[in-house]
């Protein structure tokens, strides 16, 4: 048995034909392993195209992420503060509201409900410096710059600002409302409504204290209206608008920015 397994396993060592043979088959595999360049430059396509659709997606959603975030960190610090002078000062809605002009009612109302419960770093008050003043851009590309002679722009040490605006806006008989701009990445050079500013107000909907007079909520916002109130008409979020609306869109998509947002 032993010789009949030397004689099956054993090659003579002057044969070279078995050898020759391996290295042919092993030349044959490389060849069907190894990619031709043809191939790996379409793969590289495939690749490229995939990338090109989806890399845009990604980084939109990021976006929208990073910009709930903020919002959220804005929104929290201004409503802490009116929980606060709410404590201090009882219900909003009868809060004290010295009659005249717009400065004198966002001053009155910026240094006795917010300033005093709020970390500020610059108080612009009034002033037309660099930083001191927003320029405002809607989804309908309009560009405007705020008057800040009637309202009051605080810098908060979180690099949020805030401009605050007491006095009658968009024709309601109500001339004390309380409206305060969020600008939750500071005072940029161009500011994006609905990107980069948002607009809440005192009590709710157009400062009729229906909704909840205590507390901060989003321009335009109401629990008894409907989803197409925020993208239709005036001060909608939608791109043939100014976007005022678009904070109260978000909370009503549940704090989501939806693939119907203007921008």
């Amino acid at each position: 048995m032993t010789n009949q397994i030397a004689t099956v396993t054993s090659f003579p060592r002057n044969c070279t034909c078995h050898y020759e043979l391996c290295i042919a088959k092993r030349r044959n595999l490389i060849k069907k392993c190894a990619f031709t360049l043809a191939e790996v430059l379409i793969t590289l396509g495939i690749i490229g195209v995939v990338a090109a659709i989806t890399l845009p997606v990604l980084v939109q959603n990021y976006q929208k992420h990073v910009i709930i975030n903020r919002l959220k960190v804005a929104y929290t610090t201004i409503g802490n503060a009116i929980d606060q002078a709410v404590s201090d000062y009882g219900d909003a809605q009868d809060w004290y509201i010295p009659d005249g002009v717009a400065k004198v009612k966002s001053d009155y109302v910026s240094e006795h409900y917010l300033i005093p419960y709020l970390n500020i770093v610059k108080d612009c008050n009034h002033s037309k410096a660099k930083g001191c003043v927003p320029t405002n851009k809607s989804p309908d590309n309009s560009v405007y710059t705020l008057v800040v002679a009637s309202s009051r722009v605080l810098l908060l040490s979180n690099g949020v600002a805030i401009n605050v605006f007491s006095g009658s806006f968009g024709g309601t008989s109500n001339d004390k409302r309380i409206l305060i701009y969020l600008y939750i990445n500071g005072i940029k050079d161009i500011n994006i409504n609905g990107k980069d500013v948002f607009y809440t107000e005192l009590g709710g909907y157009e400062g009729a204290y229906t909704f909840n007079p205590n507390k901060l909520m989003p321009y335009g916002f109401s629990n008894s209206k409907d989803r197409i109130n925020y993208t239709t008409g005036s001060n909608s979020c939608n791109k043939n608008s100014n976007g005022m609306k678009c904070f109260a869109l978000i909370l009503y998509d549940n704090w989501k920015i939806t693939k119907d947002y203007p921008w």
